[in-house]
């Protein structure tokens, strides 16, 4: 099993291209969103909500996909405008 990412909140591992993400804490709300909105399909997770399984080709952290150009940081909300 490879380690992709580990910090104090997470821990992301691959085993061919079945991946598991840990989390350190019961994350319910953010696996049960990455679910429901189907960012992750047919993942599973365990009873505490700690753990989802996935099968993927590859996964990218937002970081890498930003330095890649794969995708542009996005103002949310207003634009803010300061004068001159």
């Amino acid at each position: 099993m490879e380690t992709i990412l580990s910090n104090d909140k997470l821990t992301i591992t691959k085993d061919r291209q079945l991946y598991e993400l840990e989390f350190k804490y019961p994350a319910y709300e953010i696996i049960n969103s990455l679910l429901k909105t189907r960012i992750i399909r047919d993942g599973i997770t365990d009873d505490s909500y700690k753990t989802i399984k996935f099968k993927a080709t590859s996964v990218k952290t937002l970081e890498h996909l930003l330095q890649a150009g794969a995708i542009q940081r996005v103002l949310l909300g207003w634009d803010l405008v300061y004068p001159e």
